[in-house]
């Protein structure tokens, strides 16, 4: 029996710090834009290269993203 190594990638919240699908079996993709395409089709947003699942971020009135800064770790 062969193995092959390969990279895959997983997308973690940028202010909580949450895993995209942290509690489904299929959570890493093969390439950062199958994850954006992923993450964008399911209440995550990627503003600035950066990534926010649904409970940390929101919309005003004007449409302009809102960060919950109560929600951010470090770590």
């Amino acid at each position: 029996m062969g193995f092959i190594k390969q990279t895959f990638t997983g997308i973690i919240c940028d202010n909580c710090k949450a895993q995209f699908r942290e509690t489904e079996d299929h959570a890493f993709f093969f390439d950062e834009d199958n994850a954006n395409e992923e993450v964008t089709s399911e209440e995550w947003i990627v503003e600035k290269q950066k990534h926010y699942c649904e409970k940390c971020h929101s919309r005003d009135e004007n449409d302009n993203i809102i960060i919950n800064q109560e929600r951010f770790k470090t770590e």
